[in-house]
């Protein structure tokens, strides 16, 4: 018998495309499926659509908005065996469950699915379905529902962004893996919606925030202060620098402070990782590089490569 699957999506004041979202899941291949949909506060009557027009799906309503801690909550009354986790705006093409439970293994693994702009460019470009990834993108991913429970499932700390990565280290920390399945897509619309950008630069102030106010958090929380200290500073100084001249840099200093506040605010003290695990994520380096964030962070020149550097020594030293 093929398991039933939740579909738990969070929404958040995107009414239409909430709509576009549930429209394109019950269109899906794979009919053993039931639809969570966890609202956090909305003010644009998304609740009252999926009443009225999608009164199949299981709808929670929640009194005020928690972020990315709503699926939680979702998951909290899902039934499935699996769960795939999706934003208001994403949605999967027809095959994708299908093709997560035709491929499903006995191990332990979270299946990271490719995540697709409208005009079908991928996010993920860069990753191999052969080997172990280190994050997933959080508006398409599927996981069995016992592991998100076993993990304790997304961090409240959060909030937004940023919170892949940290699940991602707890479940490394837990020997479940993360594995990428390229062809089971999700359709990212990236709303313009509840995206709020600065007048001369279009950034998302909100992300430049809970990026920077997260990193900092990750790092200081889960990795050994020895270990991360350079690349602490390192951090702040691109991430500063480079929104000095975005317009951003009290929204990033703001940022920097809050993370360091996170974890003090923890109860029961750091959760440093395995020498294992923290190796795997570079101690930091994986996510928290000086240079590799386009958008609030330097992009390595193409002059500074080592391989540069390395050829044109051998070349000179002839």
């Amino acid at each position: 018998m093929q398991p039933l699957v939740t579909v738990n999506i969070l929404s958040y004041n995107r009414k239409d495309d909430l709509r576009n979202t549930l429209q394109k899941v019950f269109e899906q291949d794979y009919k053993n499926i039931e639809v969570v949909v966890v609202d956090n506060n909305s003010s644009d009557n998304s609740a009252e659509m999926v009443k009225t027009e999608f009164p199949a799906v299981k709808l929670l309503e929640l009194q005020k908005n928690i972020g990315i801690a709503g699926w939680n909550e979702g998951a909290k009354i899902a039934k499935g065996e699996y769960m795939l986790f999706l934003d208001d705006d994403s949605y999967p093409i027809s095959s994708t469950i299908a093709t997560i439970i035709q491929k499903r293994e006995a191990e332990r693994t979270i299946y990271a699915l490719d995540v697709r702009k409208p005009d079908g460019t991928s996010y993920a470009l860069y990753l191999n379905e052969k080997e172990p990834l280190r994050t997933f993108i959080g508006c398409g991913v599927m996981m069995r529902k016992i592991y998100f429970e076993q993990l304790g499932g997304y961090n409240a700390s959060i909030f937004l962004y940023c919170h892949e990565i940290e699940f991602c280290l707890r479940a490394y920390q837990h020997g479940i893996n993360v594995r990428f399945v390229p062809d089971a897509i999700v359709v990212h619309v990236s709303s313009p919606v509840n995206r709020t950008n600065g007048s001369n630069y279009h950034i998302d102030r909100r992300r430049s925030y809970y990026f920077q106010r997260n990193i900092i958090f990750i790092l200081l929380y889960y990795f050994p202060f020895w270990s991360i200290l350079g690349r602490v500073m390192r951090f702040i100084l691109g991430r500063w620098l480079f929104a000095l001249c975005r317009g951003t840099g009290w929204i990033t200093v703001k940022g920097t402070v809050a993370g360091m506040y996170l974890v003090f605010q923890q109860r029961h003290g750091r959760k440093v990782l395995s020498t294992n695990v923290c190796q795997l994520f570079g101690n930091g380096k994986y996510f928290a590089s000086f240079f590799g964030d386009g958008i609030f962070a330097f992009q390595r020149p193409p002059w500074l490569s080592m391989r540069i550097f390395k050829n044109s020594f051998l070349h000179y030293s002839k």
